[in-house]
């Protein structure tokens, strides 16, 4: 296995999966009949302790849109029986599925904080650059995926490690001890033209990458992956800014590799 490029097993999602911002306003709806599979109402799963969390960088502040009101799943679609808003959280109870934003972008920065409680091994992702699936299907056609807190990518229009240019490829888990199973903030910059995904968490940028072949995606939703397996993966403080002014990380700042 690569780690680096995800060369796990996703065969369960990929089958539905051709997978994952919204701004000032939302450039796309989803189809009307696929809008009303997830209601408005906040849904309520099993209480499980997880830890208090208060993201490191403040995207309020930073004037970025709140893309989730953190009560409801308003604006989201996706299956019901698969998805919750528990503690201010979206999240993910039924494993191979994605909850997918109403809106289709492809130019954006977001900010997220996600963790995995259930399965401490396994891995939540964020999908873009693809098409919205049928009503009543909850995969994400076409899309390339990233998996905070972790370095990977995964290209679901070929089913593998996404097969561009890394310049920054750093393992948090293997230099800090940053486990999947924490609260972490993840930020990610992409720019569909040019094909580039860079990615912070807590900070720290470990993934820049460069697709050689961009032509491919299309302008699409954002989704939230439950993978294979997960029976409670959480996202929550997400945030976005559509066509981003500056063409740079805003959360990082300078930790040298190997340090604490």
């Amino acid at each position: 296995m690569n780690p680096t490029r995800a060369r796990h097993s996703c065969l369960t999602f990929a089958i539905v999966c051709a997978w994952l911002p919204a701004g000032p306003h939302l450039l796309a709806a989803a189809p009307e009949a696929a809008a009303s599979v997830v209601d408005a109402k906040a849904l309520v799963a099993p209480a499980v302790k997880v830890p208090a969390y208060h993201p490191p960088f403040d995207a309020a502040a930073a004037g970025l849109t709140r893309l989730f009101d953190g009560r409801t799943l308003a604006g989201w679609v996706g299956d019901p029986d698969g998805w919750k808003v528990v503690d201010g959280a979206i999240v993910g109870v039924k494993g191979g599925q994605n909850l997918m934003s109403e809106g289709d972008y492809d130019d954006f920065r977001l900010i997220v904080s996600t963790i995995q409680v259930d399965s401490p091994t396994n891995h939540q992702g964020i999908g873009f650059w693809g098409e919205h699936m049928p009503p009543g299907k909850y995969g994400y056609g076409g899309c390339i995926d990233v998996m905070p807190p972790m370095n990977w990518t995964w290209d679901y229009t070929i089913n593998r490690g996404a097969p561009g240019d890394l310049s920054i490829s750093r393992d948090l888990d293997k230099e800090l001890g940053l486990k999947r199973s924490e609260w972490t903030q993840a930020e990610l910059l992409v720019n569909r033209t040019r094909g580039t995904i860079r990615m912070a968490v807590n900070g720290i940028e470990v993934l820049a990458y460069k697709d050689r072949h961009p032509e491919r995606f299309k302008r699409g939703p954002i989704g939230l992956q439950a993978h294979g397996g997960n029976r409670d993966v959480r996202y929550k403080d997400i945030f976005i800014e559509v066509a981003p002014k500056n063409d740079r990380l805003i959360t990082t700042r300078q930790i040298p590799q190997g340090a604490k």
